[in-house]
C-alpha cells in the first residue's frame, strides 16, 4: 500500500510537471528571446520582416481622434511590454495608448498584427529627478494576453543588475528617423548593430547635453564618425544582445543628442538589468495596485 502511494504521487508530479511544461511552452516563456533563423536606425537598414518578434509599437490618439506612431516597446510577458518613460510620463492616461504586435510596415495592414488597448501603465517613479533622464523605463499591460507565435513572441530579461559585457555586439531595432536632420519617421521597421561603450567613454561624447548615469543608463554606439544611432521614434524600444542563444533585452530607448548626429556622440538607453525587480514586482502586483 506505502509504495503503490509513492508510485501514485510520483505519478501525479509527472504529470503536474508535464502539465506545467505545456503551459509555459505556450506561452512562450521558456523560449523567449528566439526568433526565426534569419541572416543577421541611421546608418542601419530595414529589418527582415518579423526577424525581432518582440518588437512592439505604442500608438498615441491626438485630440481629433487620430492614431499616430509614438514610441517603440518590447513584449516581456504575453501581457506587459517595456517602454521608456517619457513615452508616457506626460500623457499618463491609458485610454489613449493603442498597442501592435507583430508590425513591420505600419503603414499597412498586415495579418501578423495584433491590436491592444492599455490597461494599466506604470512610469518609474524616479525618473526625470534633478540627475537628468535617469530611471526611464515604464511598463504597459496590455488589455488582454498576446497571442505567441512565429511573429510575436517573447524577449528574456536579465538577471537583476547582471550587465551586459562592455563592447558587447547588440541590435537596436525601431521605426525612428532615418536620416541625419530629417523629422520623417520610416514605416518600415530598421535594425542597427551597436557596441556597447563604458561609461567613460559615453560621458566625454554625451554629457555636454544630459548627466550619464552610470546605474540607469547604458550607451551604446561606435563613436567613429559613423552614423549609427537610436532617433526620434525609437524611444522605448529594444537594445537585445544574443547571449547563450537567446536574445536578452538589455536596453530600453532613451536619449541621444538633437538632431541624431551619431559621430563621437553615443545612443542611450535605460538599462534595463537595473530594474528587473522593479518590472517583476508591478507584473506580480499588478492586480492590486
Amino acid at each position: 500500500m506505502h509504495l503503490h502511494m509513492e508510485r501514485t504521487s510520483y505519478t501525479i508530479l509527472q504529470i503536474a510537471v508535464i502539465l506545467l511544461l505545456l503551459v509555459l511552452s505556450c506561452l512562450g516563456l521558456e523560449d523567449c528571446g528566439r526568433r526565426p533563423p534569419l541572416p543577421r536606425v541611421i546608418g542601419g537598414d530595414e529589418a527582415i520582416p518579423h526577424s525581432w518578434p518582440w518588437q512592439a509599437r505604442i500608438i498615441l490618439q491626438d485630440e481629433n481622434g487620430t492614431w499616430n506612431h509614438k514610441c517603440g516597446a518590447s513584449l516581456i510577458h504575453p501581457e506587459w511590454i517595456v517602454t521608456a518613460a517619457h513615452c508616457l510620463a506626460f500623457h499618463p492616461d491609458p485610454r489613449i495608448y493603442g498597442v501592435i504586435l507583430g508590425d513591420h510596415d505600419w503603414a499597412e495592414n498586415e495579418p501578423s498584427e495584433q491590436c491592444f488597448e492599455v490597461s494599466q501603465l506604470y512610469v518609474n517613479r524616479f525618473y526625470q529627478t534633478i540627475s537628468g533622464y535617469g530611471h526611464d523605463i515604464a511598463l504597459i499591460k496590455l488589455s488582454r494576453p498576446a497571442i505567441l507565435n512565429k511573429d510575436v513572441n517573447l524577449v528574456c530579461l536579465p538577471k537583476q543588475n547582471n550587465r551586459v559585457a562592455i563592447g558587447k555586439m547588440c541590435y537596436l531595432t525601431g521605426w525612428g528617423v532615418s536620416k541625419p536632420g530629417s523629422s520623417e519617421k520610416t514605416p518600415k521597421l530598421q535594425q542597427a548593430r551597436l557596441p556597447t561603450v563604458n561609461y567613460s567613454t559615453c560621458w566625454i561624447g554625451n554629457s555636454f547635453f544630459q548627466p550619464i548615469d552610470d546605474e540607469t543608463m547604458l550607451c551604446a554606439g561606435f563613436g567613429e564618425g559613423k552614423t549609427i544611432s537610436g532617433c526620434n521614434g525609437d524611444s522605448g524600444g529594444p537594445l537585445v544582445c544574443e547571449e547563450d542563444g537567446k536574445f536578452v533585452l538589455r536596453g530600453a530607448v532613451s536619449w541621444g543628442i538633437p538632431g541624431c548626429p551619431g559621430g563621437r556622440h553615443y545612443s542611450v538607453f535605460a538599462r534595463v538589468s537595473s530594474f528587473v525587480k522593479w518590472i517583476e514586482d508591478h507584473i506580480k502586483n499588478s492586480d492590486i495596485y
